[in-house]
């Protein structure tokens, strides 16, 4: 473990990014091969900007030196990879997509390269809903799944319905909480139970669901993903869940079966009954790229990868309706873009070089950025808001300042006892512990080093459950 990093100053920790980078000459940014070796200023970049805001400097520093390099890695490979398999047309899946979408047209236009890249609005809950009538269980099971601050209210309104409507429904279907209130997993599992076995709210899901098929259907077939064109999906990843979706609605759509293949950044694990050859992952697979996975946040991820518009909750007259957006992460993306995409024109004219290392140095940046940031990436970065449910409804940020008892209880320890029931006590699921641990103090290497520690664990056990599973 790289103990003390986290305490770099700004100018140091980009002085860090530039020796990771300067490994790989073709993903050096154009300013570090301008600059003086061992100089602690910079010669003037329009890339790089001038400002002397602390923020600024940051977001310049990981979208030209953190983002940027694994940015265009990424896009690399799905382009080179798509070619090979005779793949004609890609879809880039909002919102992870966005910035993926652009570079890949800057990407191909540099290179010459034929493709043909569209961007596909869509999210799991708009594509999920309106196939919510055609399978009950997995319905249920969508909508009592875990998640991060959970509430009654958040869990009723996966089914698509009104807001006030599925507050008077938690009002009804469980007295026993407030809507709002926080439930653990016990508390969720009992709640499940309960509307799994309730079969008048299973009517409204029903009825809902019927009634706005047919406008995700006009926006599915006018975007083209009925053309007899060999295409593919592009998209972030984790468990590649919404390929299946999507699937299953297209499959609805044109009555027959229809093939689909996606490429991701990472997998954790696939959805049940999916070929596995259909699903292409690029930093790390189901049962590949532990390091790769240990010295890195999902959540974080979304938040770099992200677009300036909220997320897609359905469709209405073959055009995207959207749910609310966060002010910061609209700034933060319209902030990185223009950095991003001049980054990838350069990068793209370059002649092509040995692509072998672009993995170990993506894993040691992201090792820095991810795992050990300093306070300044921290407050930068983990000021976003950040919810890992359907609608953004939580003031909770990606990463603040948290008690030493939160930190404590994310200790591998501390979750077992919490999980098996030995100790009682508040599950506190924090999206970016690394960030929360930096800013809240104490014993900041203690932290870092337990959650180490725990998603090593987390990692072999996830793995260890794909090779039973498979």
């Amino acid at each position: 473990m790289k103990r003390q990093i986290w305490k770099d100053s700004i100018e140091e920790r980009r002085e860090r990014y530039r020796e990771i980078l300067s490994k790989a000459p073709l993903l050096e940014v154009p300013c570090i091969q301008d600059s003086v070796p061992g100089a602690k200023t910079e010669v003037p970049c329009i890339l790089l900007g001038t400002s002397e805001d602390a923020k600024d400097y940051v977001i310049d520093t990981i979208a030209n030196y953190v983002t940027g390099p694994a940015l265009y890695a990424y896009i690399d490979w799905v382009i080179r990879s798509a070619v090979e398999a005779g793949q004609k047309r890609l879809y880039f899946l909002a919102r992870d997509g966005y910035l993926m979408y652009h570079a890949a047209k800057i990407y191909c236009e540099e290179k010459y390269i034929d493709m043909d890249c569209r961007y596909l609005y869509c999210s799991r809950y708009a594509l999920r809903i309106p196939m919510y009538h055609l399978n009950q269980a997995e319905t249920m099971e969508y909508i009592c799944r875990n998640g991060i601050h959970i509430t009654p209210v958040r869990v009723l309104r996966r089914s698509g319905m009104d807001a006030a409507f599925c507050r008077q429904l938690a009002k009804k279907y469980f007295p026993q909480w407030d809507p709002d209130q926080e439930l653990n997993r016990q508390e969720l599992s009992q709640l499940a139970t309960q509307l799994k076995n309730n079969d008048g709210f299973w009517e409204l899901c029903e009825a809902h669901s019927k009634k706005i098929y047919p406008e995700a259907e006009t926006y599915l077939v006018q975007e083209g993903l009925l053309d007899d064109v060999p295409y593919a999906l592009v998209d972030s990843g984790w468990i590649g869940s919404m390929q299946k979706t999507l699937g299953q609605l297209l499959k609805h759509i044109q009555g027959k079966e229809v093939s689909l293949h996606g490429y991701y950044w990472g997998l954790y694990d696939l959805p049940e009954g999916m070929d596995k050859d259909a699903y292409s992952a690029y930093y790390f697979g189901v049962s590949t790229g532990e390091s790769e996975k240990i010295a890195f946040n999902n959540n974080l991820f979304e938040v770099l990868f992200s677009a300036p518009h909220g997320m897609t909750i359905g469709y209405q007259d073959g055009k995207p309706r959207f749910g609310k957006t966060d002010e910061r992460q609209v700034a933060l993306i319209q902030a990185v873009e223009p950095h991003l995409m001049q980054y990838i024109k350069d990068i793209s004219g370059k002649t092509t070089q040995d692509r072998s290392r672009y993995h170990s140095i993506i894993r040691e940046l992201f090792d820095c950025f991810m795992c050990h940031p300093t306070k300044e990436e921290a407050e930068t970065f983990g000021s976003v808001s950040f919810s890992d449910d359907i609608f953004a409804e939580t003031d909770q940020r990606l990463a603040e300042p948290v008690s030493e008892e939160a930190l404590n209880s994310n200790h591998p320890m501390q979750k077992m006892l919490l999980a098996s029931g030995i100790k009682h006590g508040t599950e506190h699921i924090l999206a970016w512990y690394e960030g929360c641990a930096v800013l809240s103090g104490g014993n900041i290497d203690k932290h870092l080093k337990a959650w180490q520690t725990y998603k090593k664990l987390l990692t072999k056990k996830q793995e260890r459950n794909w090779r039973n599973k498979s």
